[in-house]
């Protein structure tokens, strides 16, 4: 393949002017610069922006991102295709032409906003939904915007710029520009500005990005006129092997991050920093493989991969068995940050030259986008379990099985087969081997020995070993507890599960409920539901007993309908039909069947279910945490003047908010204190010696100014009123969980 570009020289057959020399050494790779620095954060500032925009209209569920995170990909791969073809134009006047009629057509979808009248429909799949609603609100922007790092680079490669006849440099700007938006939207944007003052100010930076891509491209015009340059591209099509190694290497990490990115959200919450925290790592190191000089060396990569492989292989195990704490988060991150660093290299040194750049972009965007669709859409339609993460590492090791990545090593099938035959023997004969591994000591024993292990043997023994015991680590671990029932939607995992003498509900990785086994009639509410915790106590309350009519947010499995009063109407809002099949399956769970037969539920988010009807509740029990994320637009003041606005003037809003994570008394309290109400919560431990299923539970409750429910007057109540500054609150505009943490 050839690339060459001629400059004819000037009629006088003198040589280039001073005024070019220049122009080429300082003016035009910095105005490259700076519009390809525009461009990637404008690209990237939106992803965390839009699923900011529409979370109170489809939830705060980790698939938000991960489909959001599919769109964005898909949306990249046409504007790359776009890209490709607009370069096939001969003249590079009519390319920059068209591309900023796109511009200006992009610029009528601005502000970016969603409409105020969209809601989700029941019935139609929520990811085409939430599909559609990124493509209208955002669609034609992005569009325009996944176009400029391959065309810009494209058409710098037609300068007299500083390298421009290796152009990928550039490519490392773009992926700096996108470092800085991710990081500069939860850190700086968000704390401080109002997402309305966000999207404004994004919308500025798009038309600013038109003016100087006209000015870039002037220049590409004044430093190469059309007549005077002439760009030989050689007829030599690409090598589909070749195309089929680039998609592949650029899965990996892709579906990796996003596999990380979904089992953080899931037990952490999600929000937009941990959106974007494995996306920044991701591409921090498409910043540092795309660079002339490595980051670190071949030398050093050859034993840190593999080892990072082992880490994550472990690490995942011990996720899977409820010990994702902060510190084992750090080390998958760690661990995926040099996965990650190793293929985008290898990307990198399998770089064509610059005639078959956009080519190069259009396959690893495809393969990116093939990531995004396996876990948005393969892994919660196919899968019972959250198996893409222990797949994807998988899939980093069979990178050096099948030497994708270029590397050539020897392999050692026999010391392979005995380590693998050995591993799968201890996992199917011994099942505690894997509740033994998933202990702080025991893990950091077992990553080690495993590191010193795969820097021994070859490295397609590491392929082999991990490609047979991570997944049978994984799936062993994944059924402990004896397993009757799994499903996966968009908005998660759930698990029914036979545990000694207890029978519980898991949503993600946190029990959301049970039921004592053989408890089959007029079962009682154990964990957070049981009568002598907070929510029983409000159960138990005049405010409840009293009242015709109770609203509940979040069913589970039910247990809260043990506390129906006689004639009393119940209303549950549950945004999961997944949550509503499991407690109406007799076989599975009693409550619905012996209390709430006649319960009226509802679909769908349970904020937008209460603003679309007025009701009078005496209490309605706010309870809709899945695993530990919390439901910010759930959360604000705008959310809670809604819930206040259905709730009887001396009625009680009660939010159940038991967390590992985060506390949300002080924002909720906040709140209450805004719209002129009082906020008192309490903290219940369990006595000592109590049994499993009595929980430590957190709940808080909101009254009106001058209403005291009888639980309260209580001379020896133990709740205690929250006095904080209003300021304080979280508004749809603007909220920060940095506010909440614990």
């Amino acid at each position: 393949m050839e690339f060459q570009k001629t400059a004819a020289t000037p009629a006088t057959g003198g040589t280039l002017h001073d005024k070019g020399s220049l122009h080429a050494k300082y003016v035009t790779p910095v105005l490259f610069t700076l519009s390809i620095l525009l461009s990637a954060g404008l690209l990237f500032f939106v992803q965390p922006l839009l699923t900011r925009l529409v979370t109170p209209k489809i939830g705060g569920a980790a698939g938000v991102w991960t489909t959001a995170t599919l769109f964005f990909q898909c949306v990249m791969i046409g504007g790359y295709l776009y890209a490709h073809l607009l370069t096939r134009l001969p003249r590079i006047r009519h390319q920059i032409g068209i591309h900023l009629l796109l511009w200006l057509v992009a610029t009528t979808f601005l502000p970016m906003e969603v409409a105020a009248d969209w809601a989700l429909q029941t019935g139609t799949a929520i990811q085409t939904q939430t599909l559609i609603l990124y493509g209208i609100t955002v669609g034609a922007p992005f569009f325009f915007l996944s176009a400029n790092a391959p065309l810009i680079q494209t058409w710098y490669g037609r300068t007299r710029g500083q390298s421009s006849h290796d152009p990928y440099f550039l490519y490392g700007a773009s992926n700096v520009g996108a470092l800085i938006a991710l990081i500069g939207f939860p850190l700086v944007a968000e704390p401080f500005f109002g997402i309305s003052a966000i999207s404004m100010g994004w919308s500025m930076g798009f038309i600013l990005l038109g003016a100087l891509l006209f000015i870039s491209a002037f220049w590409t015009t004044h430093d190469h006129p059309d007549a005077k340059t002439v760009l030989r591209i050689s007829d030599k099509k690409s090598d589909m092997r070749i195309m089929m190694r680039w998609a592949a290497i650029a899965f990996v990490p892709s579906s990796l991050m996003l596999a990380l990115t979904t089992k953080v959200t899931t037990d952490f919450g999600s929000f937009p920093l941990l959106w974007v925290i494995p996306l920044a790592l991701y591409l921090m190191t498409y910043v540092a493989g795309f660079q002339s000089k490595a980051l670190l060396s071949d030398k050093t990569m050859v034993w840190l991969y593999p080892c990072a492989i082992a880490v994550l292989g472990v690490t995942g195990i011990a996720s899977f068995a409820n010990l994702l704490t902060l510190e084992v988060a750090v080390v998958m991150a760690l661990a995926f940050t040099v996965v990650s660093l190793h293929l985008h290299r290898r990307l990198y040194k399998l770089r064509p030259d610059p005639s078959r750049l956009t080519v190069f972009y259009l396959t690893i965007s495809i393969g990116g986008a093939a990531g995004g669709f396996f876990n948005a859409i393969m892994a919660p339609g196919l899968m019972g379990g959250m198996y893409e993460f222990a797949l994807t590492v998988l899939a980093a090791a069979a990178v050096l099985l099948l030497r994708l990545d270029g590397e050539l090593r020897s392999a050692s099938p026999f010391i392979s087969a005995a380590l693998v035959t050995a591993i799968i023997f201890i996992l199917a004969v011994d099942g505690q081997y894997l509740q033994m591994v998933a202990t702080p000591y025991n893990l950091t024993v077992v990553t080690l020995i495993s590191c010193i292990l795969l820097a021994l043997v070859k490295y397609r023994t590491v392929g082999v070993l991990l490609l047979s015991a991570v997944t049978v680590a994984t799936v062993a671990l994944d059924g402990r507890g004896v397993s009757i029932y799994e499903e996966r939607n968009f908005f998660g995992l759930h698990r029914v599960a036979d545990n000694g003498e207890l029978r519980v509900y898991m949503n993600g990785t946190t029990i959301h409920g049970g039921q004592i086994s053989g408890d089959t009639i007029d079962p009682e509410p154990i964990y957070y539901y049981r009568r002598d915790g907070a929510l029983g106590e409000i159960a138990s309350s005049a405010s409840w007993k009293d009242a015709d009519q109770v609203g509940i947010m979040g069913l589970g499995v039910g247990a809260m309908l043990a506390y129906r009063a006689p004639d009393q109407k119940i209303d549950v809002f549950e945004i999961d039909p997944g949550v509503v099949q499991i407690a109406k399956d007799p076989k599975l769970f009693n409550f619905m069947s012996s209390y709430g037969e006649d319960a009226r539920i509802f679909v769908g988010d349970g904020r937008i279910q209460l603003e679309k009807r007025k009701s009078d509740y005496g209490v309605l029990l706010i309870d809709a945490y899945s695993s530990d994320a919390v439901p910010m637009h759930l959360s604000t003041v705008e959310a809670m003047e809604v819930f206040m606005e259905d709730v009887s003037e001396d009625g009680v809003l009660a939010y159940h908010i038991s967390n590992r994570y985060f506390d949300l008394r002080k924002p909720l309290g906040a709140a209450a204190a805004h719209l002129g109400h009082r906020a008192f919560y309490i903290y219940d431990e369990p006595a000592m010696g109590a049994a499993a299923h009595e929980v430590a539970i957190l709940a808080l409750v909101v009254v009106r100014n001058g209403q005291m429910p009888d639980f309260l007057q209580d001379p020896d109540t133990r709740w205690e009123e929250i006095k904080v500054d209003p300021a304080h609150a979280w508004t749809d505009d603007r909220s920060s969980p940095f506010t909440s943490l614990k």
